[in-house]
């Protein structure tokens, strides 16, 4: 079963990185790549204080969520494209940065005021974060939550 998924997710890898390769141009997704490696220490020391201490650190996501909010005024498809191409231990890190950039396009599209864009964007990135203080086991088990 795990062999299976893990042929699924590089499948999936392959062609958004042809999707990628065909919508952006080389300085878009490379500025997407820049802007996720920025973001990677605050967001990871974001999610890890709330599964390690159950602290939520506002002003570092706050800081996150500017940067994504930025990034996302002019490169909004590479930066989410990019996020896709995760693997298993950087999930739940781009998983929150890419819900955060299709909240705070949503809420552009919608003509909100860059407040409530930023507490939108906020709300994406740390939408998982009651999933911190699950154990890994659980968190990683396929089949049943139940069993």
């Amino acid at each position: 079963m795990r062999a299976r998924s893990s042929v699924l997710r590089r499948q999936c890898a392959s062609k958004i990185a042809l999707t990628l390769k065909s919508q952006f141009t080389a300085e878009k997704v490379g500025l997407a790549r820049e802007t996720i490696k920025e973001t990677q220490p605050d967001i990871r020391n974001v999610l890890n204080q709330a599964h390690l201490r159950r602290i939520f650190q506002l002003e570092a996501a706050n800081s996150v969520v500017e940067q994504i909010m930025a990034e996302a005024m002019t490169n909004a498809g590479a930066l989410i494209g990019v996020a896709k191409l995760k693997d298993k231990d950087e999930g739940t890190f781009l998983h929150s940065l890419a819900v955060s950039a299709l909240m705070i396009i949503f809420a552009r599209s919608l003509g909100l005021k860059e407040e409530s864009v930023r507490l939108l964007g906020l709300g994406g990135l740390i939408h998982d974060i009651g999933k911190m203080t699950l154990p890994t086991e659980v968190l990683q088990k396929i089949g049943c939550a139940y069993e």
